[in-house]
Formats: C-alpha cells, sequence, structure tokens
C-alpha cells in the first residue's frame, strides 16, 4: 500500500514553482468562481426573479466568459500576462463584491457580464503563464495536468462553500470572495513580480528550407483547426450535464432522488481529482492528435451507454467513460493549441481555445434542450456518440500532419 501511494505522489514531482503556483491559482480561482454555477439558486429563491429571468442573468454571464478568454489571450501577446492575471483577479473579487448591493436586473446583467470576462482572464492567462515558462513538452503536459486537477479540487470546494454558506446568505459567501480575491490580486501586483517568459522569435532553425517551413505552417494550422472544431462539438457533449443530463436522471431513477444525481455528479470531479496526473503522464509518449480523439471518443461513449443501458449501473459506467475521456481531451486539447501556435501568437491561441469552448458551453444546453424536448432523449445521448465517434476518426486521418 505504501509503495503504491509513493508511486501515485511520484507523479507531482519535479514539477516547477510555476506549475505550483498555477495550481495554487486555478484552485482558488475555482473554489470562489465555482459560485456562480450556483447563482441561479440566489436569483431565484433570494431575489425572487423567475427561472427565465435567472437565465437571461447567467447568459450574459456566459457571453462575458466567450470575451474574457479571447480578450485576455491577445492582450497577452503584446503585454506582460501577469499584470493581465492580477488585474483579472482584482476585478474578480470587486465584481463578487458589487452582487452584495445588486438587486436589479440591469445592474446584475452588466455585474454578471464583467465577472464571466474577468473569470476568464484569470483562468486564460494563468494558463499562459504556466505553459510559457516551461520549455519542454512533456513538463508542459505535466503543467497542464496538474492545474486541471487543483481547478477540479477547486470545484469540489466550491459546492461546499455554497453549501455552507447559503444557509446564512449568499451574501456572505460574496463578501468572503470578493475579499480574499482582491488581497491575492494586491498581493501579485506588490510582492510577486512577472516570472520568465519565453520570448523566441517563431523562426525556424535556418539548415530548415523555406518549403519545409511552409509545409510545417500549414499543418499546424491544420490541426488547430481541428482541435478548435473537436471543442466546439465535444463541448456540445458537456453542456449536457448541467441540463438534460440531470433531468434525464431524474425521470430515468426517480426512486434514487437529488441523493443519486449528486453521488453521479461527485464521480466526476473525485476521479479526476485522483487520476487526472496519472494518466496524463501515462499517455504522454503517444501521439497527442489521437489522444484528443481517443478522449472525445470517450465522452460521447458516455453519453451514448444512457440510451442504451437503461440501468443505474450502467449510468455509474457512463460517467466513469465519460470522465476519463474529459481527462484524456481537455489538457491534451489545450497544450496542441498551444504547441502548434506561432510563438508570438500562443496567448492568442490559448485565448481562442477558451472561446470557443466558452461558446459552446453557452449554445449547447439550449440546443441539447431543444432535441431533448421535441424529438427525445435517447435521440440526444446518440447524437453525444456520433459526435465522438466522429472526433475519433477526424483525429485519426489528422494524427499524421502531428
Amino acid at each position: 500500500m505504501k509503495s503504491i501511494a509513493k508511486k501515485y505522489f511520484l507523479q507531482y514531482a519535479g514539477l516547477s514553482k510555476g506549475a505550483w503556483r498555477g495550481a495554487f491559482i486555478s484552485l482558488v480561482q475555482s473554489s470562489f468562481g465555482g459560485i456562480c454555477f450556483f447563482l441561479s439558486l440566489y436569483f431565484v429563491n433570494t431575489l425572487g426573479f423567475s427561472i427565465a429571468v435567472a437565465g437571461t442573468i447567467m447568459s450574459c454571464y456566459g457571453l462575458g466568459t466567450i470575451t474574457g478568454g479571447i480578450i485576455s489571450g491577445k492582450l497577452s501577446d503584446k503585454i506582460d500576462p501577469f499584470s493581465i492575471l492580477a488585474v483579472s483577479v482584482l476585478s474578480q473579487g470587486m465584481f463578487f463584491l458589487c452582487l452584495i448591493d445588486c438587486n436589479g436586473i440591469l445592474s446584475l446583467v452588466i455585474v454578471m457580464f464583467f465577472m464571466g470576462v474577468s473569470t476568464y482572464g484569470v483562468i486564460t492567462t494563468n494558463n499562459i503563464l504556466t505553459l510559457s515558462e516551461l520549455t519542454d513538452d512533456r513538463a508542459r503536459l505535466r503543467s497542464t495536468n496538474f492545474l486541471y486537477t487543483a481547478s477540479n479540487l477547486g470545484i469540489g470546494l466550491s459546492a461546499l462553500m455554497v453549501s455552507i454558506f447559503s444557509g446564512y446568505s449568499f451574501k456572505n459567501l460574496f463578501f468572503s470572495a470578493g475579499i480574499s480575491l482582491i488581497v491575492m490580486g494586491i498581493y501579485f501586483l506588490i510582492f510577486y513580480g512577472p516570472p520568465h517568459i519565453e520570448k523566441n522569435s517563431n523562426k525556424l532553425s535556418d539548415n530548415i528550407d523555406y518549403a519545409e517551413k511552409n509545409e510545417n505552417l500549414k499543418n499546424n494550422k491544420k490541426i488547430t483547426r481541428l482541435v478548435l472544431i473537436c471543442l466546439f462539438f465535444v463541448g456540445f457533449i458537456i453542456a449536457q450535464r448541467s441540463t438534460t443530463y440531470t433531468v434525464f436522471l431524474h425521470q430515468a431513477f426517480p426512486a434514487l432522488g437529488i441523493g443519486g444525481v449528486g453521488f453521479l455528479y461527485a464521480l466526476n470531479p473525485i476521479s479526476i481529482i485522483i487520476f487526472q496526473t496519472p494518466l496524463g503522464n501515462m499517455v504522454a509518449h503517444f501521439n497527442k492528435v489521437l489522444i484528443i480523439g481517443v478522449g472525445g471518443f470517450l465522452m460521447g461513449l458516455g453519453m451514448f451507454i444512457l440510451g442504451v443501458l437503461p440501468f443505474f449501473s450502467a449510468a455509474i459506467l457512463a460517467c466513469f467513460v465519460y470522465t476519463f475521456g474529459e481527462m484524456l481531451f481537455f489538457t491534451m486539447a489545450q497544450l496542441v493549441c498551444y504547441q502548434k501556435s506561432a510563438i508570438q501568437k500562443r496567448g492568442y491561441s490559448v485565448g481562442l481555445f477558451r472561446m470557443v469552448y466558452a461558446l459552446s458551453i453557452v449554445v449547447g444546453p439550449s440546443m441539447g434542450g431543444f432535441i431533448y424536448e421535441h424529438i427525445d432523449g435517447d435521440s440526444l445521448w446518440y447524437l453525444c456518440g456520433f459526435i465522438g465517434m466522429a472526433t475519433l476518426l477526424a483525429c485519426n486521418y489528422y494524427k499524421k500532419y502531428f
């Protein structure tokens, strides 16, 4: 048992200081930023808005995330990304404080939009900083896996905080989140200087002829486009977990109640926290584009299982299959987008990655809800399975360009 534990913790050995800093930022940001997933409860139960109004306000948050990802990524290519990170953390804290006194729909729409901008500003620039401090692709993959693990741990902590604070007042939670983020932002600005960032020109070595340079650039663009397209459609699968997936579980297993649904939801972050880093290290030597395809396929397969096996044990299996696909897909997809972009445009590439993902999360629930309500649930799960299969086939074809 000790040897197993030792081997597990060795997966985290040798990580850079930047990776640990990035993981800490991911943990804190997800812990407080995850509160936004529960704000619909605050808008409906505390402020007395209708579900439609609450949904509109949260849609503005989604639009903010789309905007924040691309803006922060683009700015990171032109100015110090560490400054953008610090300002984004400060802004996020200030908008949490604004929520304490915001009671009107218009003011909430504005605050939630800029909350989304600042949230994705933190996530995007944190990933850019962590990746840009490293030159070895294997180290970048390990660090990306570590950040994803920390982020999921933070999401779990946010659910715990909401369950504790909501019994008293959401405003106490807003105050705690706001002050904590503002203190962290000020600390970064004053005491933590910008780290060393890779500053290479995007020129290949002189002994490579022009034709080969041009071919490499074309292949890189093909791979980047492929990953972004796959990300949008796989994001559609992910979007179902917050909408139609929950409805399906309630309808398919009514006897289990909220506890059964909560159990399945808990399996996802717990599995990621335990297995993300070891699994990422295990597949590091395989073709990255192919791993992206396998990850997307498993995510689609997990949803497909829901349509063909109407048992709770099958739902547990589907959750594990989906989660392992998620662990393979996301960290590898982001790394490939970063790795295959021009060095002077890597911030923009990561920002574009976050923007496409945010867009799929905004569009996915309404599309999935329409299919679920006007056709049937099984058709939606079959569509997810088709998306997964198409992702695998496309990545298997394009792996030769990597």
